[in-house]
């Protein structure tokens, strides 16, 4: 189950970044899908939604976004890439 739960969590950090980046027509739809993989993570652990999302938001997302911005915008010098 261990896999289950990296690929739930890889899905997790996906939909954060697409609803970050999304187009502003967008955005209630990509929030719906990660607040449906919050969820899901819920029942899997047991443990509240909110609680997951502010977990997720604080510890894993920064590293994540900051690696997935540098990996798609190579060619932007990464003072400019830092917000």
């Amino acid at each position: 189950m261990p896999d289950e739960k990296a690929q739930l969590l890889g899905r997790i950090l996906d939909a954060f970044y697409a609803a970050e980046f999304c187009m502003p027509g967008e955005k209630a739809e990509r929030k719906d899908v990660y607040n449906d993989l919050l969820d899901q993570a819920g029942k899997l652990s047991g443990k509240s939604p909110s609680l997951i999302k502010e977990a997720i938001l604080k510890d894993r997302y920064p590293q994540y976004r900051r690696e997935r911005l540098k990996r798609e915008l190579q060619s932007i010098p990464a003072k400019v890439r830092r917000n």
